[in-house]
Order: structure tokens, then C-alpha cells, then sequence
């Protein structure tokens, strides 16, 4: 539903995952081992040893994912090491690391977490290609192709389209519905108007997702016509390399060959386009590239965080050719829409799991979580990771549990008196009951429950909700959470009452 545009280091973790992916195909289960609070304290794997169990890993990976995925994608993943539960994985390149957080990260995860069950979490660094000095010094330069028809497939000089993004999964509401037309438009060939189609807005929110459905839909309907993907960083990058190499070996065979591959596409996808703003030769390079697939009949679709004429580091003339057909912005999502994509992912899960989510839960999260598609699609996933390795219902006191840090920013009305007062309340007694020294069975119980709503919606330390509880010594809260936690997984009447009053609480 949403692209992943963001260029921080990743990291996945068995007790949450941060950020966007697609979850398992299917509803194994990881080991048990996994729940728990505690850092592991297992020493630190030895490089041997690690490479053979990401060999073993990997041999999984090309088996689920197929040749052509894998070799894209995860063939050049390199182990760098396994400590303090942290498994750090190297891939080649900003680009490559953020599709596999974004599509495979769970799974990597998963999969991992079966040879070596103490890693919680996952971070994938990146790093540069090798340069390619000696190996270009001692080869001679490539033949010419065998004939004018022959050329290299698009993933030679661009990035493989992610074929999951497709506009059957992009969700569409008012704040994206005009790009999507448009998009589709394009894509149909009911639009026949010249010059880039620009697709901007702020990160998060599906403009990679509408560009790459773009190609997905081409390809489709005419499997003879040639998609190239082209992130500008990944442009930059290739570009570079040959300008550097025609320098070094006098020749410009490759740089020539770059240059007359791109320009020969029939759709060209040029992402995260704002990267190339102050890099004067990259965008001159980029001018010529979109003048000549417009000129021969192609199409080009760019993708930017800003409109065009707001993109201060690019050279005019090229701005100036953004904005001669069309330029439509995404927007961020209402309530609406993002209520339309949790049960569009919910459904999902149906299908991969035969289990539903409870509406209250979908709406919560529409509610409380509202920064981007990106981070909504980020917490669903995590409770979808942890119903399915931690074999938990997904529930209002599961996302309580699980989202804690997601919601934690919404929690700016919710204080320890105003759970007193809900818990009291529900149980028909009083908040001085509550903070007393009675111990009958009810008024006991609801004492727990707000201690235990107190410690997980609103997360004071033990010694001040001690003092916030009539005094009370921070072990007796410590208790009372633990006797709570403990009778939500065998008590119904103590679920339900957690429940209602997490949804009352944080709604």
C-alpha cells in the first residue's frame, strides 16, 4: 500500500518490527523461545559459525522466494555478525537494504530465528559495491551486441519491479484517488498526452507503490515493451562508476552502452528524483535521458517528495520539462483511508490465516496511528508477527502489549487518576478503595487491574505508581501487573474487563 522511501539503517525485531513488510505466506509458527522481555546474553557468534547458518538460511530463502527474486535481492546479503541478540546483515547499497526491510525483513527474521532462537531483532547496514578497478583493468571491454535488437534486460541497468505493487493492493481514497487515475490512465494508455507523469508528496503515503503499479500493469498487458525501474541513487551510482572507468580506460564503451540503454526504454520509472538535486551532471545526464525516451514515443514516470518548481537544487530546464504534462501530489491518508487499509490488510490476513481482527482493534489503530501509511501498514504487521510466532489472538490487550511504543505518543490525556477513576468505576467501587489498604476480593482485583493498565498504557515506574497506589511498596505493583498479565490468558471475566477499559481509555 505504501512505498518505503526512507534511508536509515533497518532493524527488525522479534518483539516488534519497525517499519513496512509484507508477512509470511503462511502461518508457521516460529519457537516459542521468542517471547519474553529479557536481553539475551548469549556470547557473540563466531564468523564461521554464522556464515554456515546464513548459508543455511539463504538455501531457504532461493527455494520460497524463486531464482529471480533472490538473486536480485538477497544473493549478495553478506553476515557480519550475532551478538547481544542482534543479527547484522550487510547489503550492497542504500537502495537494496531498504526493499529488503521493506519485503523481506520478517521473513529473514523468521527463518534465522529457527537455527538460532535468542535473536530478537535484525539490522541490515549498508555498504558500497566493491569497486571494480582491477577486475575492469584485466578484462577487456564487452563486444558489441550480436545484432541492433539485442540489449541487456532493464534489471542490467535499473532495479527489479517489486511485483507485489500493483493496483489491485493500493488502496485508494480521497487523498490519493487523482494520482491513482492518473496512474492508471498512464498505465491503460487511455492517456496519450507527451512528457513525464510526476507523482509527488511526502514519504510514506504510495507514490513508489503507484509508480512501480505502473510498470507491473505495463508489463502485464504488453510483455514486449521494456520497463526500467531507476532510483536516482542507484542512477548516480551506475552512472558514476562508468563516467570513472571511461576516464581510467580511455574508452567509453560502457558509459556509452549506459546511456544508450536507458534512453531506448518504453517506460522509464525514475524514483525518488529530489536525490539528484545539486548533482549538476547526474541531472544533465537525467535531461537528456527523459528528452530522448519523450522524443522516441516512451513514457516516463517520475516520483519526488516535492512539486516540481519547489525542487530548488534542480537545473531549470529540467524542472520546466517535469511540469509540461502533468504533476499530481499524494496527500496524507484521513481516518478513512486508513481505517480502508488496515481492513484491506486484515483481509489479507484472513486469507493467510482464516482468522479475523477485531474491528475495535482496526480502528484503533486508524485512530491513534497517523503519521504515515508506512508506519500503520509497520504496527499491523507487528501484530500480525507476533498473532502468528507467539500463537496470541490479536486483541485490544495484545496492541496495548505489542504497540506500546506506537501509541505511547497519543498518550498525552491519559493519566494514572484517569485510570483510577475508569477502573473504580467498571468494578463499582471507589478510587479510595482502590489506592486503600482493603483487601475483599473485588475491590483487590480492581486494584490489580489499574495497576496493570497504569504500567502498560501510561508506563510509570513501579516506585512512583507505589506512591501513586496509596504508598504502596513497589513490589506489591510489580505483583499486581504480574497477577493481571497472568489471568488475561485464563480468566475471561479479567480479559474482558481489560479490554473494555483499554478501549474506553484509549479511544
Amino acid at each position: 500500500m505504501n512505498d518505503n522511501e526512507d534511508g536509515h539503517p533497518q532493524q527488525w525485531h522479534a518483539t516488534g518490527i519497525a517499519g513496512e513488510a509484507r508477512m509470511p505466506a503462511d502461518c508457521s509458527h516460529a519457537p516459542s523461545r521468542l517471547e519474553g522481555g529479557k536481553d539475551p546474553k548469549e556470547p557473540a557468534l563466531d564468523l564461521e559459525t554464522g556464515q554456515r547458518s546464513w548459508d543455511a538460511v539463504c538455501e531457504k530463502l532461493r527455494a520460497m522466494l524463486g531464482r529471480g527474486p533472490y538473486a536480485s535481492w538477497c544473493q549478495d546479503l553478506r553476515f557480519v555478525e550475532l551478538s547481544g541478540g542482534q543479527l547484522v546483515l550487510a547489503a550492497p547499497g542504500r537502495y537494496a537494504g531498504r526493499h529488503v526491510e521493506s519485503s523481506y525483513g520478517p521473513e529473514i527474521l523468521r527463518l534465522w530465528v529457527q537455527r538460532h532462537p535468542e535473536t530478537r531483532r535484525i539490522r541490515i547496514i549498508s555498504v558500497p559495491r566493491p569497486a571494480p578497478a582491477a577486475e575492469a583493468a584485466a578484462a577487456p571491454p564487452p563486444p558489441p551486441p550480436a545484432s541492433g535488437d539485442a540489449r541487456p534486460s532493464s534489471e542490467t541497468v535499473g532495479v527489479p519491479l517489486d511485483p507485489a505493487l500493483t493496483f489491485a493492493r493500493f488502496v485508494v481514497g480521497p487523498s490519493n484517488e487523482a494520482a491513482y487515475l492518473a496512474a492508471r490512465s498512464l498505465a491503460e494508455e487511455s492517456d496519450t498526452g507527451r512528457g513525464p507523469l510526476v507523482i509527488y508528496g511526502p514519504s510514506g503515503f504510495g507514490k513508489t507503490h503507484l509508480a512501480l503499479a505502473i510498470g507491473n500493469e505495463v508489463r502485464a498487458r504488453r510483455p514486449g515493451l521494456d520497463v526500467v525501474y531507476l532510483p536516482v541513487e542507484h542512477f548516480v551510482s551506475r552512472f558514476g562508476a562508468a563516467a570513472a572507468e571511461a576516464k581510467r580506460m580511455h574508452h567509453s564503451e560502457r558509459l556509452s552502452a549506459l546511456k544508450a540503454r536507458l534512453r531506448a526504454a518504453d517506460l522509464l520509472i525514475i524514483d525518488d528524483f529530489h536525490e539528484a538535486e545539486n548533482r549538476e551532471k547526474s541531472q544533465a545526464e537525467l535531461f537528456e535521458t527523459v528528452r530522448e525516451v519523450i522524443d522516441r514515443g516512451g513514457r516516463v514516470v517520475i516520483v519526488a517528495n516535492r512539486p516540481p518548481l519547489e525542487l530548488a537544487g534542480i537545473e531549470q530546464k529540467l524542472r520546466a520539462r517535469l511540469v509540461e504534462r502533468l504533476a499530481i501530489d499524494v496527500q496524507p491518508a484521513d481516518y478513512e483511508l486508513r481505517l480502508r487499509v488496515l481492513k484491506f490488510l486484515a483481509g489479507e490476513h484472513k486469507e493467510r490465516c482464516g482468522k479475523d481482527i477485531p474491528s475495535d482493534v482496526l480502528e484503533l489503530l486508524a485512530q491513534r496511528i497517523v503519521s504515515t501509511i508506512r508506519e500503520l501498514k509497520g504496527a499491523f504487521n507487528r501484530l500480525e508477527f507476533f498473532s502468528i510466532n507467539l500463537q496470541r489472538e490479536i486483541s485490544m490487550t495484545s496492541v496495548v502489549h505489542v504497540l506500546a511504543d506506537m501509541l505511547r505518543g497519543s498518550e498525552r490525556r491519559l493519566t494514572v487518576d484517569l485510570i483510577q477513576r475508569n477502573t473504580a468505576e467498571y468494578f463499582g467501587v471507589t478510587v479510595a478503595d482502590i489506592v486503600g489498604k482493603e483487601r475483599t476480593r473485588n475491590i483487590v482485583q480492581a486494584r490489580h487491574v489499574a495497576m496493570y493498565l497504569s504500567r502498560t498504557l501510561v508506563h510509570r515506574s513501579y516506585p512512583d505508581l507505589g506512591n501513586r497506589f496509596g504508598g504502596k511498596d513497589h513490589t506489591s505493583v510489580l505483583f499486581g501487573v504480574r497477577k493481571i498479565r497472568g489471568l488475561i490468558e485464563t480468566d475471561r471475566s479479567v480479559r474482558e474487563a481489560v479490554e473494555t477499559l483499554t478501549q474506553r481509555l484509549v479511544h
